[in-house]
């Protein structure tokens, strides 16, 4: 008996000296297992455009700007289901409900159940103006542009006229999709007061318009946090700013495609360290494949791959789909809401973003050369100011001796 105490006694103390030197050698590890997680939804907007320019208005094929299909390979959502699934992760889809009044339903559907037959999620998305194409005739360009251009808001509409879209939303991707979608977003962000009641009438769980600081339900809703409001909830897009001079304030979007690896990593960085809860995401099925600029746009896909494997390490973050964030806010959802913190990623990085984007719009030039021409301006003055300190000292010294 006294041998099986002894015994007993030496084990526990093996088993703390282990955890004691665990401790000591990768705390980290430990501490992020026990810490709040930071849910991250990796959501795309799928849609195609209405192509209405010069003397067509005919949208592009589903081809191009969903399925990104160059040269044998395809670059939009394929890839991005299989960059998600590398690291273990699945996306969120919005799916333009409206894609059916000009594309064969078939097309759709097959479109959509390849994101379902994946384990990816599908939620509802509406633009509006391409029911112009059920209406307008091909060679009535007077007719689509007029249409496309007047009804290409929700906002702005009574909550009748959005419920009766959003209803025919849902009903189309629950045909497509196999099941009724919990979460929604305007096409362009455009939701108004009146689209949260047709939301809540429709019964839909979750939206996510808010774009941020500018976008006109930031008046109603804290930037950066997750808000029930009325039996809806509301997950705004995640903002950050890059810089502030005095009262001015530079906001950027929690875009997958065109911030740089540097500022997305810094962002989810401050968002774990401050308990920001939520960080949604966006990006579109044509991120990849830009026919107008680049296509693929190897430097997107790079930075898309690189932060993916740099979540995947990381164990404080967590990437869910739509009913997986809904089941973590139903068990915690103050822990899940956030403390609706707005990270700051400096000028250095926007200037990096530029210098990486510099053949991308004339923003990125401007913001390059001025600033270079501000720091040479500077190193000048400063330049001038030491000699000429260092000159009068020289005199002084000559004068003395």
């Amino acid at each position: 008996m006294k041998n099986m105490g002894n015994t007993l006694i030496l084990t526990c103390r093996k088993l703390i000296f282990i955890i004691s030197v665990i401790l000591f050698i990768c705390p980290d590890t430990l501490i992020a297992a026990t810490e709040i997680p930071l849910y991250v939804l990796v959501t795309i907007d799928t849609e195609t455009s209405s192509g209405c320019h010069g003397t067509a208005c005919n949208p592009v094929p589903i081809s191009d700007r969903i399925f990104g299909r160059r040269g044998g390979k395809e670059y939009g959502i394929p890839l991005i289901m299989d960059l998600l699934e590398k690291h273990g992760m699945k996306g969120v889809f919005f799916v333009n409900s409206t894609l059916d009044s000009y594309y064969p339903e078939v097309d759709i559907r097959e479109m959509v159940q390849s994101i379902v037959r994946r384990g990816h999620d599908v939620e509802l998305h509406i633009h509006p103006e391409f029911r112009c194409f059920k209406y307008c005739d091909e060679d009535d360009l007077k007719c689509r542009r007029r249409c496309t251009k007047g009804d290409n808001r929700l906002a702005g509409n009574n909550v009748a006229q959005q419920k009766l879209l959003i209803d025919e939303g849902l009903v189309n991707l629950e045909r497509w999709a196999g099941y009724r979608p919990q979460a929604f977003r305007a096409g362009s962000f455009s939701a108004d007061e009146n689209t949260l009641d047709a939301l809540r009438q429709a019964g839909v769980a979750l939206d996510s318009s808010d774009s941020g600081p500018h976008h006109p339900l930031s008046r109603k809703y804290p930037i950066n946090q997750v808000s029930m409001d009325d039996g809806l909830l509301e997950i705004p897009i995640y903002n950050f700013m890059t810089f502030q001079v005095t009262d001015y304030q530079q906001y950027r979007r929690f875009d997958l495609e065109s911030n740089t690896f540097l500022e997305l990593k810094s962002v989810l960085q401050q968002a774990i360290e401050h308990k920001a809860g939520t960080v949604m995401t966006i990006m579109h099925s044509f991120s990849f494949c830009r026919p107008e600029t680049d296509c693929p746009n190897t430097r997107a896909i790079q930075n898309f791959d690189h932060l993916l494997g740099w979540i995947a390490n990381n164990q404080s973050i967590r990437v869910v789909t739509i009913p997986e964030w809904l089941q973590y806010y139903s068990g915690s959802p103050e822990w899940v809401s956030g403390s609706g913190y707005v990270p700051t990623t400096g000028f250095g990085l926007t200037l990096w973003r530029a210098w990486r984007r510099w053949d991308e719009g004339p923003k990125n030039k401007l913001l390059i050369i001025t600033s270079g021409a501000i720091f040479l301006l500077v190193l000048g003055t400063v330049l001038i100011l030491l000699r000429s300190i260092f000159s009068g000292r020289f005199k002084m010294q000559t004068h003395r001796n």
